[in-house]
């Protein structure tokens, strides 16, 4: 019976063991964020507009969500507008204000694997000065939520702002004295010369003008215009065409004067056209035209952390039927490029062929259309590339799923402890039958002595 129990206590202190390593693994992998304003002090005059910037530092947590509700002196200040450009491109809420109570409230988020880094810009909020005062902006609630698949709040700290605002200096106006010319006795009259003025070019007549054909995608970087002139006698010969500061190229003049671009970068420009006739006259026309760029596609899914053994698997999504370039560079060395079709449901993946050499790599991506448009690139990623089998590695990839494997892991140790104790009982039972047993028999046989 003793060495039952001392099995069932060494038992018990295993499982004691197991639920404070769990506890501290869980512990030591919930890292501290913060959320802070830029900047945290300003002296104002009565009138001034000023941004007040949030940011959140993620101490090398991976974060995908951020809520808060942001305060401030509704006598003092009032918010003029708010900018919510930055890490997030989901919005759950907000960004909204109210001047009437003083606040400032938004959730926002971005998919898998979210943001890391310590200085994520949120939102940004321009105030305008009402007021003589001390001005405090402070969050009254807030939280970070991790990207660990429970959407942990790891938020530890967070900042204030104090803004001393002082009356406005009434601007005096400086009065000018009247300024007398002196001029020197017997001093001849001069006149001043009369400058001949260059005749200006006319730019944009009735009579030429540049029509651009509509667009469905203002994506596609090549744009197509129609130059129009009302008067077919001139004898037009040919255009000139200037798009932005590039050497210009000559068009004959045709039936329908139709012209096309060439692969334009994403933004604004401008096309100038010189048309001339047989005379070599010519008469000037411009547009301004915009081709908007393709959004960067995202990257779902990467792994942090890989063995040399291994090969790499990116996923992500984009434009359908369009070609993803995957860039992967180590450490000081040139990026290599690796490319990806995407799919009709704009989702892409790439596996490499071959395996990686150990060190320290960053991964990013873009994409280009049919059309020849490039998108802007995205986030970059970090990956570290560890030699042969590592378990940090196989870990690393999802603490969700080690947290997972390891309570199934203390599951199976009560159902062995159940198990065990069953067992034993059944030993006891089948013993103390026993020794009834022994004892029947022993009476018996004295009687039969006797």
């Amino acid at each position: 019976m003793q060495l039952g129990l001392s099995k069932k206590i060494g038992f018990n202190f295993f499982l004691l063991i197991s639920l404070i390593f769990i506890g501290c693994f869980v512990a030591a992998n919930v890292k501290a964020a913060g959320l802070s304003l830029s900047p945290s002090s300003k002296n104002l005059t009565v009138g001034d507009i000023f941004k007040v910037t949030v940011f959140v530092n993620t101490s090398g947590q991976d974060i995908n969500s951020t809520q808060a509700t942001i305060s401030f002196p509704a006598n003092l200040l009032e918010v003029v507008s708010l900018d919510r450009s930055g890490i997030f491109s989901l919005w759950v809420q907000g960004p909204s204000f109210s001047n009437s109570s003083g606040s400032v409230f938004f959730t926002g988020g971005l998919p898998s694997p979210g943001y890391n880094g310590s200085a994520g810009r949120i939102l940004s909020i321009t105030f305008k000065a009402k007021k003589v005062g001390s001005a405090l902006v402070s969050f009254s609630s807030a939280s970070v939520g991790a990207n660990d698949g429970l959407g942990t709040n790891v938020l530890k700290s967070r900042s204030q702002a104090n803004f001393s605002i002082a009356a406005a200096k009434p601007v005096e106006p400086v009065k000018e004295k009247p300024k007398t010319e002196i001029k020197p006795a017997n001093t001849p009259e001069t006149t001043t010369p009369t400058v001949p003025v260059e005749e200006k070019v006319n730019i944009n007549p009735k009579d030429f003008y540049i029509k651009e054909i509509e667009r469905i995608d203002l994506t596609n970087p090549r744009v197509q215009f129609i130059f129009s002139t009302e008067d077919s006698s001139l004898g037009i010969v040919y255009f000139e065409i200037q798009i932005d500061n590039k050497i210009p190229e000559i068009m004959k003049s045709n039936k329908d004067n139709q012209y096309t671009t060439p692969v334009l970068e994403p933004g604004e420009h401008i096309i100038i056209v010189k048309r001339f006739d047989v005379k070599n006259n010519y008469k000037v026309a411009s547009a301004n035209f915009v081709i908007e760029v393709l959004k960067a596609p995202e990257i779902t899914q990467y792994p942090k952390k890989l063995s040399t053994l291994d090969n790499l698997a990116v996923k992500g999504t984009t434009y359908a039927n369009s070609k993803v370039s995957i860039w992967l560079q180590k450490e000081n060395e040139e990026p290599k490029v690796f490319i990806a079709p995407s799919e009709e449901t704009g989702v892409w993946n790439y596996i490499s062929s071959d395996e990686l050499a150990q060190g320290n790599y960053k991964l990013w991506a873009g994409v280009s259309n049919s059309q020849g448009a490039n998108s802007l690139l995205s986030q970059k990623y970090n990956i570290i590339v560890k030699k042969g089998f590592d378990v940090d590695v196989i870990v690393s990839g999802n603490k969700t799923i080690l947290i997972i494997i390891l309570l199934t892991i203390l599951a199976m140790l009560f159902v062995l402890m159940g198990w065990y104790s069953w067992r034993k009982f059944k030993v006891l039972k089948a013993q103390i039958q026993t020794k009834k047993n022994i004892n029947i028999s022993k009476k018996d046989n004295s009687k039969i002595q006797k």
